[in-house]
């Protein structure tokens, strides 16, 4: 077992285990001293378990984490108890046979007995373990047709078909436990999310947290599934409206089944509980969310102006930078979608003087940099006559000026050199090329483009004789590598 699918199927678990391992924590005495000879001991017992797992000893990894387990439940180390209990499952499964099917059935076994309360967080390790079997292997079940005769018990033999309607039910049932979900605070998972520090403020519940992972599923295996011939597809400017009204909006079909139909309930769900709860912060993420998700899986035109005004409504009610930096962000990516890229980088840099720090804010830089970035294209034309204009076709944005170098080439030099065809080039020989005086170079200023919208010139080029020549080009007068543009041509009295 690699270290990296180790650390994965780690995560998976202690995301989902924390509410049963901190029961059974906390139904032990906790000792009045001894903390710090447990802590030193759990250290060295990691030190053991690291090394039995590089050494492919799962048997002695599990011996180590019992102790682990023991250690950290009487001083009520939650941390290093979640994180044994979670790998003990993983090398428990390794010595079964490490076979899909052995781990399906490993971890229904630990189901059927878990507590009530237990059960929605076992789901959903095991709905998280069947899409990543089925992402593994997608290749496969999309050359597989419907199963008529598959085992229940042997994953290998599902179809498309069975694997994503397992994890659907999965989903279905775990959701269900709503009332106790919504009771259990992820701030018990604080050193196991694999989500920034910031998700418990907006994910504030296992309920939030579950949701948003059913949301994933549904909008993963969109694209899996075979559609009815009355399949739902969203139509945004009915679903692109104000959060009072989304809540209410019914749609208008037959296939409650569709992932697409799933998901917006979904969405009103979690908005009413947050609205219930008046959790604005929570609020103002999940409506992001949902804005963000009804316009990359929806159908109509212009939906950015109406994606932005929606945007705008749910900036005035969050009060949380990380929050309002994405939004900032999204704002203003749509209007660089629709081409007002001076609105596009206004917004971006007021998302990224506000909230610098944020991974928001950081998006909205590397907008900014990404529309105010140099950027020059070159058209020439092979061959030139020897009286005709050579002429040279320029596109670019943000580039005040461009230096030209032509260097005459000798082609039997470039026929020794195993060049199959000019196209190809050694961009390690420029440094040595641009080193040497160019047979012609010159300078021009172009014309600004204050709205960072991409213009054309046409220009022309000092008379040259009849050659094989490479013409560089570059932004900068230095010519530094980074910043070449480098192409070619004959000048003949074929031509």
């Amino acid at each position: 077992m690699t270290r990296k699918f180790l650390n994965l199927i780690t995560i998976i678990i202690l995301i989902t285990v924390s509410t049963f391992s901190l029961t059974k924590i906390s139904s032990v005495n906790k000792p009045t001293g001894g903390r710090m000879k447990n802590t030193i001991e759990i250290q060295e017992l990691w030190t053991r378990v690291e090394k039995a797992t590089n050494d492919g000893l799962p048997r002695t990894a599990i011996e180590n984490l019992d102790k682990i387990i023991e250690l950290s439940s009487q001083i009520e180390d939650y941390n290093n108890f979640l994180k044994a209990f979670s790998q003990r499952i993983v090398f428990e499964s390794t010595i079964e046979g490490n076979k899909a099917q052995d781990k399906v059935i490993l971890l229904k076994k630990y189901m059927e007995g878990a507590d009530s309360s237990l059960k929605p967080v076992l789901k959903a390790i095991l709905a998280k373990w069947y899409w990543h079997f089925f992402d593994s292997a997608r290749w496969r079940f999309s050359q597989r047709t419907e199963t008529v005769s598959l085992d229940d018990d042997d994953i290998m033999t599902w179809d498309l078909k069975k694997i994503l309607g397992e994890i659907d039910s999965l989903y279905t049932d775990i959701l269900k436990e709503k009332e106790l979900l919504s009771k259990i605070p992820t701030s018990i998972f604080s050193d196991f999310f694999t989500t920034p520090s910031f998700g418990k403020e907006l994910r504030p519940t296992l309920y939030d947290f579950m949701v948003m992972e059913a949301v994933t599923f549904y909008t993963q295996a969109e694209n899996h599934i075979i559609k009815p011939t009355d399949a739902f597809e969203i139509d945004f400017d009915a679903v692109c409206i104000s959060t009072k009204d989304f809540v209410n909006y019914k749609p208008d079909t037959t296939d409650k089944e569709s992932p697409k139909y799933k998901v917006i309930k979904l969405y009103q769900e979690l908005i009413n509980l947050h609205i219930a709860e008046k959790n604005m912060a929570a609020l103002a993420d999940t409506e992001l969310s949902r804005l963000v998700y009804l316009k990359n899986n929806s159908f109509g035109e212009n939906k950015n102006i109406k994606f932005i005004e929606r945007l705008e409504e749910t900036l005035k009610i969050s009060d949380n930078q990380y929050v309002n930096s994405a939004i900032y962000y999204n704002i203003a990516k749509a209007w660089q979608d629709e081409e007002e890229l001076e609105k596009a980088v206004e917004i971006a840099d007021k998302g990224y003087k506000l909230y610098s720090r944020t991974p928001g804010g950081k998006s909205c830089l590397n907008l900014m940099q990404e529309i105010t970035a140099s950027r020059f294209n070159l058209s020439i034309n092979r061959l030139y006559g020897e009286k005709e204009k050579k002429e040279i076709s320029i596109k670019y944005r943000n580039t005040p000026k461009l230096y030209f170098r032509i260097y005459a080439q000798k082609w039997d030099e470039f026929l020794q050199d195993r060049n199959v065809y000019p196209y190809y080039f050694d961009t390690q020989k420029i440094p040595s090329i641009i080193s040497q005086k160019p047979y012609r170079e010159w300078e021009i200023t172009l014309p600004s483009t204050p709205d960072y919208k991409e213009k054309q010139e046409i220009i022309t080029f000092p008379e040259i004789e009849n050659g094989f020549y490479r013409i560089f080009t570059s932004s900068d007068k230095n010519f530094p590598q980074n910043k070449i543009s480098h192409d070619w041509f004959w000048v003949s009295n074929l031509g």
